[in-house]
């Protein structure tokens, strides 16, 4: 199968998992459903072109990551100011185990994204963060069915062979890993600390949905890569201005909550054929779909939420672009600078 007709297949596939928590949410007449079930949906898109049980094991580890994820960020928003650190030390384990078992992406984006959406959402108790965690289960059994689905209509077999490096175990693959990339930790400290100065803007606008910041800064450093992040803090910013202006438009129509989700579901799946195809292009169907997702949950929100989240892409994205650029360069000059003679004197 061509590589084109496999991205519009898992794009398909994307679509069934959103659709899936949507549907159930607007049956059941539970806006939460909806809202909190769309994220757990989001555990399909670690799916590969691998075999059945890996991509069902991918899903289900993928998806109790988010289930946490989403547990600690709704109860570090009971006590805010803890979030810069809570979040940058689960930064950190993510960056360290995704390179060790070498994740696929998005790896630990939706970790980190899913976790601040948590953090924006008031409880006041843990038996009430402990009941909306419950709602993402809803996507992921939607994930689960996409998945299966996905994998028959691709042809994938039921099982493979592992390769050498999955036979390792945890101490083998970490010294594998150190060897080829002796960098590891300092990235991963580079990068919990990028985390933490976003957050703790974050923690500052947390009365004006500050956690946007916190989700731009870790969507543009999964670039990792200066040239990378350059150009998806560009992407980002683009697709998500005319992606704003365009979601405006549909949620000043005033659409019914049928048409709302299939609008919520064709987003998905052109989200999901254009993120590794065209970046900005992603983006631009990404803020629509945020904001028909959060009109569904509540109707007096979905306004004051766009020069918000442009607003918070535009700070996340420049902050973490320039401090990457920053580690960039110091370990340039520790690798090639050397003092001139006439100075070592």
């Amino acid at each position: 199968m061509k590589s084109k007709n496999k991205i519009f297949i898992k794009s398909i596939g994307a679509g069934i998992s959103m659709s899936i928590p949507l549907i159930i949410g607007i049956l059941s007449k539970d806006p939460n459903i909806c809202t909190f079930g769309a994220l757990g949906s989001f555990s399909f898109l670690i799916f590969r072109d691998r075999s059945i049980i890996w991509n069902i094991k991918a899903i289900v580890l993928h998806a109790i990551a988010l289930l946490f994820s989403f547990f600690f960020g709704l109860i570090t928003g009971m006590h805010s100011w803890i979030l810069p650190f809570v979040i940058s030390i689960i930064s950190f384990i993510a960056f360290f185990f995704t390179r060790i078992y070498r994740i696929p992406k998005p790896d630990y984006f939706f970790v980190i994204m899913v976790f601040a959406s948590g953090f924006n959402i008031r409880v006041n108790n843990i038996i009430q963060a402990f009941d909306n965690s419950i709602y993402l289960l809803y996507g992921i059994c939607g994930a689960l069915i996409a998945c299966i689905l996905t994998s028959l209509i691709m042809g994938l077999p039921k099982s493979l062979k592992k390769d050498d490096y999955e036979s390792f175990t945890f101490l083998d693959k970490y010294y594998v890993t150190i060897h080829k990339s002796p960098d590891m930790f300092l990235k991963a400290c580079h990068f919990s600390s990028v985390i933490f100065i976003t957050a703790y803007i974050s923690y500052l606008f947390r009365d004006n949905s500050g956690y946007w910041v916190l989700v731009s800064s870790a969507a543009i450093l999964a670039g990792e890569h200066l040239n990378a992040i350059r150009k998806r803090t560009i992407g980002r910013v683009l697709g998500t201005l005319f992606g704003l202006i365009f979601g405006y438009f549909l949620i000043k129509i005033d659409m019914n909550k049928e048409v709302t989700i299939i609008f919520i579901i064709m987003f998905a799946v052109l989200i999901e054929y254009f993120v590794s195809l065209n970046y900005t292009l992603a983006n631009f169907f990404i803020n629509p779909q945020v904001l028909l997702l959060m009109s569904l949950h509540e109707q007096s929100y979905k306004y004051s939420i766009l020069s918000v989240r442009f607003a918070g892409v535009v700070i996340g994205s420049i902050i973490a672009m320039l401090l990457i650029f920053l580690m960039t360069h110091s370990i340039r000059l520790m690798d090639h600078y050397t003092i001139p003679k006439y100075y070592q004197d």
